[in-house]
């Protein structure tokens, strides 16, 4: 099974409550928490019946970014939404033999694990960030954006943390 599956659906409502939010400078700061409100979970949950909306992030990165390879500690999956410029942006998942070094990557995302490499990384898959896409982020990935103009997406972690298979079949 791939670590991420493109979900074709219309996200319109997400990109209209974040157009409220967002700045369109990116003014040095790479991860904007968004505020989830009522409205926002009620109108997600009319699309997806039992999928509640845990956080709300913009990933804001520079042009010619190259992220670590990490594991996300909290979540085991997003939802991950092209904003701004994302189409030559790709998410790399990896295998290989690694140790776990923890860092605290930013007060509003999730805590994240660097990795000391033993054997790897090896490129398992990669998915390119132009459309909509549930992500695993439990396993070894990084974001290259390979562009002249900074990149945003919008990343939607879920209440109770469900695997990437229970939301895959709710979003599906």
């Amino acid at each position: 099974m791939l670590p991420f599956h493109y979900i074709d659906k219309d996200f319109n409502f997400v990109y209209n409550i974040i157009q409220n939010y967002f700045p369109m400078r990116f003014e040095n700061k790479y991860n904007y928490d968004i505020p989830i409100d009522k409205k926002f979970k009620f109108e997600f949950l009319n699309f997806f019946p039992n999928l509640i909306p845990r956080q709300v992030i913009v990933f804001a990165r520079p042009a010619g970014s190259v992220q670590k390879i990490h594991i996300d500690r909290v979540s085991k999956c997003a939802l991950n939404l092209p904003l701004i410029n994302s189409h030559t942006s790709y998410m790399y998942f990896y295998s290989g033999i690694f140790t776990k070094k923890f860092i605290d990557a930013d007060i509003l995302t999730d805590r994240t694990n660097l990795l000391d490499w033993t054997l790897g990384p090896f490129e398992l898959a990669k998915c390119k960030i132009s459309q909509p896409a549930l992500v695993k982020t439990d396993i070894p990935h990084n974001v290259i954006h390979d562009d002249t103009g900074d990149r945003a997406i919008i990343s939607i972690r879920f209440e109770c943390n469900p695997s990437f298979s229970t939301v895959k079949q709710i979003l599906c």
